[in-house]
């Protein structure tokens, strides 16, 4: 792997190994995995209109497999829901804005990726996942703002068998990288995308999806704040066999990437420090009901 001089903090990386006068340099660390959560209580497995064999084997497929073994190495840095998607899509917008909705796939699903009808949307299913939505967002709002220099990665993994028809242009890459154009720079992009060719993986910009989770509360920030978001999906083609099994070599490979994304990413300022994200003490990292 590719080594940056980096403090950096993680379970396999002693945060406090070494000391520095450039303390107040610290740049820290979110890993942001809304989409790899596989739990749901009972309650919730009665709000759906399949039978419980049929939505497990939607949660699996549907679920960003891979997604916390890829950034194992950042693991005090992570920041996830462990709710199914398939109950709750904490990264979907609330209103018209949200372009999954014309698919029954906003952030309560009515509707699995091929279109079966998983959910009928009565107003108390909706309420009590709005009620959801909300407290996992003020928890992440609450966080970043605890965080006033932080780079924030937001984590995916894809297969083309679940890309809407509709947003297919061409081949998959093997990593797609997503991009703000306020909040993601051009050098962040850039060292992305040496990061894959130093590793022999296609990329795409904003192909097959768009964009970067930017936080409500970021956005409604002073000048003083600084934030930087870019994501990171990877194709699941990349590690996982054709029986749904993980290839625990490439998934190596792909934990090295991860790691040298991350160092490159953080060693555009070589004066950084990198360290785990600060929590406010009433949250965990996990979010489930």
């Amino acid at each position: 792997m590719m080594s940056t001089g980096l403090n950096i903090h993680t379970k396999k990386h002693d945060m406090n190994k070494q000391q520095s006068s450039r303390r107040e340099n610290k740049l820290s660390l979110l890993i942001h995995i809304p989409h790899g959560g596989e739990k749901l209580n009972e309650a919730q497995i009665k709000d759906f209109s399949i039978n419980e064999k049929e939505l497990m084997h939607y949660v699996y497929i549907m679920r960003d497999t891979g997604a916390m073994e890829i950034a194992e190495d950042f693991e005090d840095c992570i920041f996830k829901s462990d709710i199914s998607r398939l109950w709750c899509d904490v990264e979907r917008y609330i209103g018209p804005e949200e372009i999954m909705e014309k698919y029954g796939m906003g952030y309560c699903y009515e509707k699995a990726y091929d279109g079966t009808v998983i959910k009928v949307l009565s107003k108390d299913i909706l309420s009590r996942t709005r009620s959801f939505y909300d407290e996992y967002h003020k928890a992440l709002n609450d966080t970043v703002m605890k965080n006033r220099n932080l780079l924030f990665i937001d984590l995916h993994t894809f297969s083309k068998e679940l890309v809407m028809p509709d947003f297919i242009k061409g081949p998959m890459p093997d990593i797609c990288i997503g991009t703000d154009d306020t909040y993601t720079s051009s050098a962040i992009t850039n060292a992305v995308i040496k990061t894959c060719e130093a590793y022999g993986y296609s990329h795409d910009i904003n192909y097959p999806y768009s964009g970067t989770m930017v936080p409500s509360a970021v956005k409604e920030c002073d000048s003083t704040y600084n934030f930087t978001s870019v994501m990171i999906e990877v194709n699941k083609s990349l590690f996982m066999n054709a029986d749904g099994s993980l290839d625990n070599a490439k998934l190596m490979n792909l934990q090295n990437f991860f790691m040298d994304t991350v160092h490159s990413i953080a060693g555009l300022d070589e004066d950084m420090i990198l360290c785990p994200f600060k929590r406010p003490a009433y949250i965990t990292d996990e979010f489930t009901l």
